[in-house]
């Protein structure tokens, strides 16, 4: 900056000065970029990104160089992976910086979290089900009953013997987790050993995994109609018989 003049000297000797040139030099804004916390972080999170503020200055952010529609303001909350920078202008001067090096955000992808239970959710008062979580590589797990961590429980199964709604969270080794939907566990009251029936039908073995034995040997070959019915009272089968 300053006042610029030019001597001019001819071969005679002879001199002249120019009239003076005023140069004026702006400053150029700052254009760093600055933010609280890691820049690695899981999908559905944001991290927010801080140019200097300053009078008369305008901001356009970019992604990998280029522009971000809309992003204009003295902040902007990246969401996504990729290289970010900063165009600040001032706008009384024209004198504009872009940030030299980007800040790069890193996004992770959450782990799928579900349960698949090993039998119907209804089980006998002393029995129990297994429930299994989604396995992967570099998975950890934590087991929950009623929105309460269960001590211990950090393995892909857990074997449920109380009733409740359980849920495990899933951690993948970038840190991110995610919880699953709720599965719920009913403790039914079941009968041991033989049903009888009028003294008439046996059933057994109850409880069972799925095949029964039905003896209709009093019946005295009488025609005999049956409907089996789940503990939800869904009819599950339907039969007439008129042999032992």
């Amino acid at each position: 900056a300053g006042s610029y003049t030019v001597l001019i000297t001819n071969n005679t000797g002879c001199t002249t000065i120019s009239a003076p040139v005023k140069v004026t030099v702006n400053n150029l804004p700052g254009a760093g970029i600055s933010y609280s916390g890691s820049t690695a972080f899981c999908t559905g999170d944001s991290i927010i990104l801080s140019a200097p503020s300053g009078s008369n200055y305008s901001y356009q952010w970019l992604k990998y160089g280029n522009p971000i529609a809309n992003a204009t303001g003295i902040t902007y909350a990246a969401k996504s992976t990729g290289k970010y920078k900063v165009t600040v202008t001032n706008t009384v001067s024209g004198c504009s910086k872009t940030t030299g090096t980007a800040t790069s955000i890193t996004v992770n992808n959450k782990p799928a979290a579900t349960i698949s239970p090993s039998g119907t959710s209804n089980i006998c008062l002393g029995a129990s089900l297994i429930l299994s979580a989604n396995t992967g590589s570099n998975l950890t797990y934590k087991w929950l009953l009623n929105n309460t961590i269960i001590n211990g429980a950090t393995s892909a199964n857990y074997t449920a013997n109380q009733a409740g709604a359980y849920n495990v969270r899933v951690y993948s080794n970038s840190g991110c987790s995610k919880l699953s939907p709720t599965t719920t566990v009913n403790l039914i009251s079941c009968k041991n050993g033989i049903i009888n029936s009028d003294s008439q039908v046996k059933i057994y073995p109850n409880p069972s995994k799925g095949d029964f034995t039905f003896d209709f040997s009093s019946m005295n070959n009488q025609l005999t109609s049956v409907t089996i019915y789940d503990v939800t009272g869904r009819s599950v089968h339907k039969f007439i018989t008129d042999e032992q």
